[in-house]
């Protein structure tokens, strides 16, 4: 597992402060926010002595944001988001001066979870980020708007809090403040009535399209696309309203020579920080996903795959990485001809996903598209141990922390006896000496001690298993520890008594 002591360490989350964060515990949260508003503090106490003040305190709030939205806000865990919302409010109560200049980062990261239990962050960062606040009112505005009507009495008072507070600072603000938030509401009427009319629009499709299996063409499909690229919240939610419905009612959609690009952009929607936006994005792709797998084919297949690894590239939001696998998945499955021209490319992209998270069910995903491109021929094999062998080099955290997991996940699908014949061929090519001491002890450690390589340690000891044994045990040298416990599992006590002479 990941040291997050390590992961997470940073001069505002002082030893254990992530674990009273994510604790349900009002009282370890409390000793949590404490320990934040004091390591801050103490921060600004240090640099306010320095001639470069702000420069320090910009970088040291940018390295805290960054941490913050890695381990908390995208952690599909409620109790990791919540803690992250007070992590960033206890930290822009004790910036005190310096928040202006990170009060719009601050408000734009909590307003998303405006609906979470803890809806106070965003308050107290209001309240101490005033001149943020009218910069992000009409985003602000926006959620209190569409809350003030939650069913969940708790959810509309939050909202009616936040009004408040947000009339207050307006009034507290002056003329400038005013006149800005007057000319965002006037042209609120103008959306608002836009909206309206693609509402009705969309329900007049909906009914004409249930009588019709295809009035969607390839021009409509275009103008979609072309918004799905706009960023503002009310659009990006109405185009992607508009792709589910076109999604669940048209399943020739999937066949549209611009398919690979609609994909590209539900998925990517789905890491969209709008709670509404992500799910519907979802939607849609359930629905894309299970038409491709009852028609068993797409459009472009090779633009589709070449898009899903470039998704890849530039998101680590858990949901997406699991979805762009399961498509990665289904592409081999049901298109392998195609897809073994490629496999290069795209086995690299399945291996690289080991890095970005240790959950269980993208392990197992990874997992099966690794199998899928290995029953593509068996040169493919050596492909993916090779990729996997430069992954382990290039992240020596991922190799110390999970990788004996990785080794014993793959092995248990490929067969022990085939991982480790293969996987100690590829090293024969490797020159660099330190990775091959850690590499082989890595091995060799879960081949000797892994309750799922028992059967593994036993054929070792078997005259079917002399040549294998063999062949590891010479790959070993790289690491004469890991060689002499080898061979002493496999009662080579004459070698044994060599590797010992030699170390």
């Amino acid at each position: 597992m990941v040291d997050y002591n390590v992961a997470m360490s940073h001069e505002f989350l002082p030893k254990h402060t992530h674990e009273y964060l994510v604790d349900g515990n009002p009282e370890f949260r409390k000793r949590g926010r404490n320990a934040i508003s004091q390591a801050v503090s103490n921060f600004l106490n240090d640099v306010e002595q320095t001639d470069n003040t702000n420069e320090r305190c910009d970088e040291a709030v940018q390295r805290f944001v960054d941490v913050i939205v890695t381990h908390f806000m995208d952690n599909a865990i409620s109790e990791y988001r919540i803690g992250g919302m007070i992590g960033l409010a206890s930290a822009a109560i004790a910036l005190d001066a310096h928040l202006n200049r990170h009060g719009d980062t601050f408000i734009k990261l909590v307003l998303p979870y405006f609906t979470d239990q803890d809806s106070t962050s965003l308050y107290n960062i209001i309240k101490k980020a005033k001149q943020a606040s009218m910069r992000c009112f009409n985003d602000i505005f926006d959620g209190v708007c569409k809350l003030c009507c939650d069913e969940d009495e708790d959810v509309r008072q939050s909202s009616q809090f936040i009004n408040r507070l947000l009339k207050e600072i307006i009034v507290e603000e002056g003329n400038h403040a005013v006149n800005q938030v007057v000319d965002l509401i006037a042209s609120r009427d103008v959306r608002n009535a836009a909206e309206h009319c693609l509402k009705e629009f969309l329900a007049l499709f909906k009914n004409a399209l249930a009588a019709k299996s295809e009035i969607i063409s390839d021009e409509m499909l275009n103008v979609i696309l072309i918004n799905m690229n706009r960023d503002e919240y009310v659009i990006k939610k109405t185009n992607i309203r508009w792709v589910k419905e076109m999604a669940s009612l048209q399943p020739n959609v999937i066949h549209f020579d611009a398919f690979q690009l609609l994909l590209k952009s539900v998925i990517i929607s789905i890491a969209n920080h709008h709670g509404d936006v992500s799910e519907c994005a979802q939607e849609a792709n359930k629905y894309l996903f299970r038409m491709a797998k009852e028609q068993r084919s797409v459009a472009n297949v090779e633009k589709v795959a070449h898009e899903l690894v470039s998704i890849l590239s530039n998101y680590r939001n858990q949901v997406v990485v699991l979805t762009v696998l399961q498509w990665i998945a289904l592409l081999l499955e049901l298109k392998p001809l195609i897809m073994n021209d490629i496999a290069s490319t795209v086995s690299m992209t399945i291996v690289s996903c080991f890095k970005h998270s240790d959950s269980e069910i993208i392990m197992e995903t990874i997992i099966r598209a690794i199998i899928l491109v290995i029953g593509l021929g068996d040169e493919h094999f050596d492909l993916v141990s090779q990729q996997l062998l430069e992954l382990f080099k290039r992240d020596e955290i991922l190799l110390e922390d999970r990788g004996s997991r990785i080794i014993i996940n793959v092995g248990t699908k490929v067969g022990f006896e085939k991982f480790y014949g293969v996987t100690s061929k590829c090293l024969e090519r490797e020159t660099d000496t330190n990775f091959l001491q850690r590499m082989v002890h890595s091995l060799n450690w879960t081949l000797l001690t892994a309750e799922e390589t028992r059967e593994m340690r036993m054929y070792l000891l078997t005259e079917r298993g002399e040549d294998l044994g063999i062949q590891l045990q010479t790959c070993w040298e790289h690491n004469l520890a890991a060689a002499l416990s080898l061979a002493l599992w496999r009662e080579k006590y004459d070698l044994a008594s060599n590797i010992i002479l030699r170390m």
